[in-house]
């Protein structure tokens, strides 16, 4: 595999973990901040994926 493949499905996968941690979070917690830290970690990282499919592409 390429590494630029290899770094994007990392990239997807840990924005994937991020968003099951934010779903245990909201679904156990009492206080969501830290599930809404969550959600904003995993959206930012899969925003860094795309980046990085974008640059790939060229």
């Amino acid at each position: 595999m390429k590494k630029g493949k290899v770094t994007t499905i990392l990239f997807f996968a840990a924005s994937i973990l991020c968003y099951v941690v934010a779903i245990i979070k909201f679904a156990t917690d009492t206080d969501s901040s830290m599930g809404g830290m969550w959600l904003c970690i995993g959206s930012a990282v899969l925003c860094l994926d795309v980046v990085n499919l974008e640059k790939n592409k060229k």
